[in-house]
């Protein structure tokens, strides 16, 4: 009994201790083509070894990428999220599946 109490409360701490981050994610480049949407309402719920990503209600999985939280990554759709690199001019960066010849990052910035 004792031990399925200690099971018991390792998932519930386990869940509380999910971090959620709501972002407002917003396009910077002046060459994208007209039909390339400039915004997008992201939460970001962030797990032991990776997070979820919910773009405009489409959720995905993300794995981490280093042992520090800083990358999360997801091949197929092509997702990179980025947390305090330095080459991005906010916070939070979302590289997003485009039709563009380049990779196409967003600038987001948390929404409280």
């Amino acid at each position: 009994m004792k031990r399925i109490c200690f099971v018991i409360a390792c998932l519930v701490s386990g869940v509380a201790s999910a971090q959620t981050v709501n972002l407002n994610c917003y396009t910077e480049h002046k060459g994208l083509s007209p039909d390339t949407r400039t915004q997008y309402t992201v939460s970001v719920e962030f797990l032991e070894d990776g997070a979820i990503l919910n773009v405009d209600g489409k959720l995905t999985f993300l794995t981490q990428q280093y042992d520090a939280p800083v990358a999360f990554y997801s091949m197929n759709p092509w997702y990179n999220l980025q947390i305090g690199n330095r080459d991005y001019s906010t916070k939070y960066a979302l590289g997003v599946p485009s039709n563009e010849p380049f990779a196409l990052y967003l600038s987001c910035d948390e929404i409280n």
